[in-house]
Order: C-alpha cells, then sequence, then structure tokens
C-alpha cells in the first residue's frame, strides 16, 4: 500500500494509516497512524481499503478487543 505502508505488513501489527481523508464532521481525532478517537458516543459510518491475499487475514479493534 505505498506511499502509506512502505513494506508487507506483517502478521498481527497493525495497518498504518497516516493521511487522513476526507471528513464531514468533527467527531473523529487522529491519536496516531493506526489510531482513533471517536469523541462520541453515536453511529459512524468509516471507509477504508486494505488489500489481502487469503480471507481472514484483517482484524478490527475496539479498544484492544477484536
Amino acid at each position: 500500500m505505498p506511499p502509506d505502508n512502505a513494506a508487507t505488513v506483517a502478521p498481527g501489527t497493525d495497518v498504518s494509516f497516516p493521511q487522513d481523508g476526507p471528513n464531514s464532521g468533527s467527531g473523529i481525532a487522529r491519536i496516531g497512524d493506526d489510531s482513533f478517537n471517536l469523541g462520541d458516543i453515536g453511529t459512524y459510518q468509516i471507509f477504508f481499503q486494505v488489500s489481502v491475499d487469503e480471507a481472514g487475514q484483517l482484524v478490527l479493534t475496539l479498544n484492544g478487543d477484536e
């Protein structure tokens, strides 16, 4: 995913999203290349794209839980 991730992302590591995309509100704040803070309890719609070679290669976490 160059230039965002210069090399293949190793198993068990975070995928970096170092570039901000379009944003239509103020409830999401970046706290790192791979972490975001959602300001208020609510419903959020977030789009991202990650290429994988096999099923089950990507896991989303919320507060450290898969």
